[in-house]
């Protein structure tokens, strides 16, 4: 009888070592195809890790909605960003599940769109010694076509030496060197293992030296405008304002002139009145107005010499 429960025991210790992973070679063996799959390695980039994201295109055979399902290191906690992609280009997060699992920790998700992006900082650097090494594994959850990697060396990073070898090393616009290779086709199982060692004396991150720059000219931008096109067109607005009230001051400024000549014509004295006689009162001596009979002061009618 205690035979009988100690079998059991050990068959139910059996199950639960073998069950996590029967259930994570499903989830491999039910995975769509990768049709293409871009690693970037960036250390020590805007974190004192690694930061590894993978831009992952699935066959354009794939049935949408796809559930995906792959693991990354668990030291690295829940990844970073999880998001796809649609026509518009825009990135739109994606929620999904996490489950650890030993060394790993699976991420699942069911996508809407066969691109992908997935995001994780993995912290195995050790920046207190000058001489630095970094593991990266692609664990070989899904079949992928096309696998290709990209590593960015650290700023003020030298000694840099990737196994297996990358190519020769080109500079990026942003002014770090990037090590790029296509490695081909990775079955589904099969594991890809990468090193990466490089000397650097400091602890600088790579973003803190970057320049801030727009990510494209201001006039390529939808929506701005370049205040530098616009500035003719100001100036050629504010000349035609400038002559048209330089025109409309010259009209009121003549037309008033006119009007005061008008006015100064109509009230001057006419000749015939500047050669009539001066009369003046001989009761009051009071000067008379030109026209006038009585005086304006006694009232005594005036008396006029005709010529």
């Amino acid at each position: 009888m205690k035979i009988n429960h100690l079998a059991r025991l050990v068959f139910i210790l059996i199950l639960l070592a073998i069950v996590p992973g029967l259930v994570g070679f499903a989830q491999v063996e039910n995975q769509p195809v990768i049709d293409s799959l871009l690693v970037n390695i960036w250390p020590e980039y805007d974190q004192p890790e690694v930061l590894v994201i993978y831009r992952i295109v699935l066959d354009t055979n794939t049935v949408i909605p796809a559930q995906v399902a792959l693991r990354i290191p668990r030291s690295a906690g829940r990844p970073y960003n999880v998001a796809y992609y649609l026509e518009d280009e825009m990135p739109y997060l994606l929620d999904y599940q996490y489950r650890p699992e030993g060394d790993w920790a699976w991420i699942t998700l069911t996508t809407p769109s066969n691109l992908l992006q997935v995001e994780y900082y993995d912290p195995v650097i050790n920046q207190d010694q000058p001489k630095r090494e970094i593991t990266y594994i692609w664990p070989g959850d899904m079949e992928v076509r096309s696998l290709s990697f990209s590593v960015q060396a650290p700023i003020h990073s030298s000694r840099v030496a990737i196994q297996p070898p990358l190519g020769n090393s080109l500079l990026g616009e942003d002014g770090l060197t990037y090590y790029e290779r296509q490695v081909g086709s990775i079955k589904a199982g099969s594991e890809y293992r990468m090193t990466i060692q490089y000397e650097k004396p400091d602890q600088e991150l790579s973003f803190q030296s970057q320049p801030v720059e727009p990510a494209a000219p201001l006039e390529n931008i939808p929506g701005q405008f370049d205040i530098r096109s616009f500035l003719p067109w100001a100036f050629g607005i504010l000349g035609l304002i400038a002559l048209v009230l330089g025109v409309g001051w010259w009209v009121w400024w003549r037309n008033a002139r006119a009007e005061q000549k008008e006015i100064y014509r109509r009230h001057k004295p006419s000749r015939k009145s500047e050669n009539k006689e001066i009369i003046y009162c001989h009761e009051c001596g009071k000067r008379a107005e030109v026209g006038d009979h009585f005086c304006r002061v006694c009232g005594a009618l005036l008396r006029r010499v005709d010529k």
